[in-house]
């Protein structure tokens, strides 16, 4: 059984056994992770009452509700600083808190006009809580809580933490350690410093203060920047903050000061939270990228329950984003938008105009539908109504509703319909990610590589790839060619994507940025998405000895790769010898079904004519297919684009079936506007409605052995169904 080790934060807290409960209740709300939808147990390793004398008696972590009694802790304070060393400590750990705490305090003022800040006398004595508890700790001050009990802290605190693993460990797994605020500082200690410390599977940081000089270094001379990762006890190390957080907002990136032999192994993720006081607890474990990123520590790969909160009555998040729960979210539109022109931001003239928009939006989703099927997902490639698709299959409707009589909340529908006129209209996408460097990750000379694209529906034949993947022997390289469903939002990445990605499987992960993954702006892509991976940037570079793969990024600018990126591709293509060349995009060079890549074969048009490149993997059209050598630029071309979406066989009856493999079928496409091609054909026997009308769901593998590359077309359950050398 999976185990959850919590260990809390500053101030004083509520006795142990509420605690605990405040924190479970809080992380398993709706929706979360809790011991009914997975078997997990949890516990709190408390110290307050090292340094309180009585627990408070408020049954919840919440830092910014209950003032804090500072007088005690002022006073201790106060005797700390007679000591020079410690003085220099408190005044150097001091002056970053309130510099974090001023920034904090002038962005709320910035992001929210109706929003009440905490007052200065609630802060004040909070980062003196900190600045008190941290220093007893760190010089393991002698004190005493109460009459008749004293401590020396940090013995204490150590004792207490490493008796807890003790206990757990050895019965349960993964084991994980999830710390907050002065919580992190101990885990750290304790897993880097104490040398009969249990090993643990992984180490959650949350709103940490580790990312400060003065903490740093009284970790020294165990912490040192190169070799900080707790290697020995730790195999992986997740770090969450929110940058308005001000007690990890000074410096809240633990990346680059926590390296493993001189590697970056700490993931920083950003869980932008709500209200004045960001580092509450409660409102971290409420976040969607920490329970992701939990879930993935965990092994979670299914689907938590359903929300069961009161609010929500007997309504349960729709499932998908079919046409058929559009087209019923209509009639509420309509009916909103005529009786309330105020649901879409109240502007007439851009009312019109969004109204005509969603028209043509409809249309795109209507005859997309006619192809693939009106109760499946669909992808359409039009940003609005992919936008509509992605708030659509968000909201709440009646758990005993069918798809023709669903009650959709009118409420709900205005709230999702003002959300897509303002992304539409406003929301700018993300800034670029570039490579910082010229020189290509390392892989090595015999390698093992995992492709698939269009994987990112959570649907389908996509978990059955996931828990294939996760039996089989593991790969150098995960690789996915890019589109999350629908619009690639930030729920989605973690949902639709994330959860289902076999992680464990490979040594390195790897995405591509799709068209779908920038129809919200690209945020879940570059915020969530790349950090998951610790991927630098959207397009990036892999060798070894024989071979240069490139990944590009053909979806930041639709469809092209831009000066920039086209400047680097010739960079590292110049340097890399006679080493042979593969690239991977989301968008393809050519298709029988989609818009060639015109752009793209005018941005690398001197690597095509100089039959540079050997074979060019892609997605975005839902089929597999492998076609012949391009007759001028001597490329292979190979779409794998059929990772989760559903896909009509009925495009290719037209094709002829060259080969069987039972009711697998090759069909041979033609060569009007591509070279010869091969056409992957057969049911699907994980879509349930009708699996005879859609296409199989699958993958590649790619095995590099000298200066010669094996690839297999795999079915979702794994079968080999095509194999070749080049």
């Amino acid at each position: 059984m999976a185990h959850l080790t919590f260990v809390h934060g500053i101030k004083n807290k509520p006795p142990a056994d509420e605690l605990l409960e405040a924190w479970r209740d809080t992380l398993s709300a709706n929706g979360g992770i809790n011991s009914s939808s997975f078997p997990i147990s949890m516990s709190m390793v408390y110290w307050a009452d090292v340094l309180y004398a009585e627990p408070e008696l408020a049954a919840e972590d919440s830092l910014g509700d209950e003032p804090v009694d500072d007088s005690v802790i002022n006073h201790d304070l106060a005797k700390a600083a007679t000591d020079p060393k410690a003085a220099r400590f408190l005044a150097g750990l001091a002056g970053k808190l309130t510099v974090a705490t001023l920034k904090s305090a002038a962005e709320e003022d910035l992001v929210s006009e109706d929003r009440v800040p905490i007052p200065w006398f609630l802060k004040g004595p909070l980062m003196s809580a900190l600045l008190r508890d941290v220093h007893h700790y760190l010089f393991n001050t002698r004190y005493r809580p109460r009459a008749g009990i004293e401590y020396r802290v940090q013995d204490e605190i150590r004792k207490r933490f490493v008796q807890s693993l003790k206990t757990t460990t050895s019965r349960s797994r993964p084991h994980i350690v999830v710390s907050h605020s002065m919580g992190t500082v101990i885990a750290y200690d304790c897993l880097k410093r104490v040398a009969d410390c249990p090993t643990i599977d992984a180490l959650v940081t949350i709103g940490s203060p580790l990312g400060l000089d003065e903490i740093q270094d009284q970790m020294q001379p165990e912490w040192t920047r190169n070799d900080g990762f707790p290697s020995g006890r730790v195999t992986s190390w997740v770090n969450v903050f929110d940058k308005l957080d001000p007690v990890a907002g000074f410096d809240p990136l633990l990346r680059n000061d926590y390296l493993k032999n001189g590697k970056p192994e700490v993931l920083d993720i950003e869980e932008p939270n709500w209200g004045a006081w960001r580092h509450d607890i409660s409102k971290y474990l409420s976040g969607p990228r920490l329970r992701s990123a939990l879930r993935s520590l965990l092994g979670m790969t299914s689907a938590p329950d359903a929300p069961q909160d009161s609010a929500l009555g007997d309504r349960t998040p729709c499932a998908s984003g079919s046409f058929d729960h559009v087209r019923t979210w209509l009639g509420t539109v309509n009916d909103a938008m005529v009786s309330d022109e105020a649901s879409i931001a109240g502007r007439p003239i851009e009312s019109v105009e969004f109204s005509a928009a969603i028209g043509d939006a409809i249309s795109h989703l209507q005859s997309e539908a006619f192809e693939a099927g009106t109760s499946l997902m669909t992808a359409c490639r039009d940003r609005l109504a992919s936008l509509l698709q992605s708030h659509v299959s968000r909201l709440p409707v009646a758990s005993s509703a069918t798809v023709q009589d669903m009650a959709f909340d009118k409420d709900d529908t205005k709230r999702a319909l003002k959300d897509i006129f303002d992304q539409a209209k406003k929301q700018k996408k993300h800034s670029p990610a570039r490579p910082r460097s010229m020189v290509p990750e390392r892989l090595p000379n015999n390698a093992r590589i995992f492709l698939v694209s269009d994987f990112g529906t959570g649907l389908y034949g996509a978990p059955v790839i996931n828990k294939t993947v996760l039996a089989g022997e593991p790969f150098d390289l995960l690789l996915h060619l890019g589109d999350i469903y629908y619009s690639g939002t930030e729920e989605e990445v973690g949902e639709r994507f994330l959860r289902h990605w076999p992680m464990a499987a490979g040594h390195v992960s790897r995405t591509l940025n799709g068209n779908h993954d920038m129809y919200s702006g690209g945020y879940g892509y570059f915020d969530v998405a790349l950090p998951a991976f610790r991927q630098e940037s959207s397009y990036f570079a892999l060798q070894n000895d024989n071979w240069l793969l490139i990944g590009l990024d053909t979806a930041y600018k639709d469809n092209s790769i831009g000066r920039k990126q086209r400047h680097w591709i010739d960079r590292i293509v110049d340097e890399a010898g006679d080493r042979r060349l593969i690239l991977f995009s989301h968008h393809p060079l050519f298709s029988n079904f989609k818009e060639a890549g015109e752009k793209l074969a005018k941005g690398l048009e001197h690597l095509l004519v100089s039959r540079r490149i050997d074979a060019w993997y892609w997605g975005h059209e839902h089929h597999c297919v492998i076609y012949d050598r391009h007759p001028i630029f001597g490329l292979r071309g190979r779409c794998l684009g059929n990772g989760g979406m559903p896909s009509k066989r009925s495009k290719l009856n037209s094709f002829a079936v060259e080969r069987s493999l039972g009711n697998i079928q090759w069909r041979r496409g033609p060569n009007v506007v591509t070279p010869r091609s091969l056409y992957l054909d057969g049911p699907n026997h994980f879509i349930p409605e009708n699996p005879s009308e859609y296409g199989p769901h699958g993958y590649m593998t790619l095995s590099l052995r000298s200066n010669r590359v094996t690839e297999q077309v795999h079915l979702a359950g794994g079968e080999v169904v095509f194999e070749g050398t080049y």
